[in-house]
């Protein structure tokens, strides 16, 4: 149990180096967001605090893409990149929410697609967007857009299908 427990950050000594240069990113990377924190800065490596941050082979990791949004385009970059990814996944939970039981796949299916952009939208916290990881949650958002509009596809032609059962059904009044 101690082998698992030094691996957790904060509570364990494995990978200290790592929590350490994480929390010193957040420090030195906070006054120069607020120099510049509507629209960031596109030199913001430049600044004193970023270039203490260099590393061995002359660069600096930004090992948090929220940190790199809000340094390269401000707090209403930042907010725009959140509420976007907020807007999908709360869209994407009502999606398969009000799906009915008899329809268990399609809210399974909904279930995991919210559980995996949660777990790739904390990730991301600890990681920095190179690579495929950008290619990765933007797919990944497109594919809960898609999810959402055929869930209501599917709803509104279950409740187009209704109203005529109930127009061609005959009425007894007698």
């Amino acid at each position: 149990m101690n082998v698992i427990a030094g691996l957790i950050p904060f509570v364990g000594d494995v990978e200290a180096g790592n929590v350490a240069y994480r929390m010193q990113l957040i420090e030195n990377a906070w006054p120069v967001i607020q120099r510049n924190p509507l629209f960031g800065s596109i030199d913001y490596k430049s600044t004193d605090e970023m270039r203490s941050m260099i590393q061995g082979r002359g660069i600096i990791d930004i090992v948090n893409s929220y940190i790199g949004i809000a340094l390269n385009y401000g707090l209403v970059g930042l907010a725009m990149f959140c509420g976007f990814f907020f807007s999908v996944a709360r869209n994407l939970r009502r999606s398969y929410q009000s799906l009915p039981a008899e329809e268990e796949e399609f809210r399974v299916v909904g279930r995991a697609l919210f559980a995996t952009l949660v777990a790739v939208l904390v990730t991301i916290g600890t990681t920095s967007s190179i690579g495929a990881i950008p290619l990765l949650y933007w797919s990944l958002a497109g594919m809960a857009v898609a999810y959402t509009r055929v869930v209501r596809r599917l709803l509104s032609g279950r409740a187009e299908a209704a109203s005529h059962e109930m127009i061609s059904r005959p009425q007894n009044y007698g």
